[in-house]
């Protein structure tokens, strides 16, 4: 038994598709890192204190403050020519790989302000 440490790969082109056109024959594994870092979600609230409020107003009870992102970061291996392997436009089991030339998930940004009256 001698381990197998040296696994080809394809370039993640037209070469990784065995139907295709370009590239009939399967000359490769086919097998991609799947490894990534992302920051899927991020939310902090801020309560103003009431102290603060009635030296301001005693019309307002409470005032809260938030700010939320979705999809901020995400890092994948050199090797990984795809997007997001969370991510997929296609609805069948290529998700993570079959979305060369895709754009990637959109990041959202936003925030709120809540007040008590």
């Amino acid at each position: 038994y001698v381990e197998n440490t040296n696994i080809t790969v394809s370039d993640g082109g037209s070469g990784f598709w065995t139907n295709s056109t370009y590239n009939r024959g399967t000359n490769s594994n086919y097998v991609y890192s799947g490894d990534y870092w992302k920051w899927r979600e991020l939310a902090v609230s801020y309560q103003v204190p009431r102290v603060a409020l009635h030296k301001i107003t005693d019309f307002v009870q409470e005032i809260t403050i938030s700010l939320q992102g979705r999809n901020l970061l995400l890092w994948t291996p050199k090797s990984n020519e795809y997007t997001d392997p969370d991510y997929s436009a296609n609805d069948n089991n290529a998700i993570g790989v079959a979305t060369l030339s895709q754009t990637p998930p959109t990041r959202y940004i936003g925030g709120s302000i809540s007040f008590t009256f």
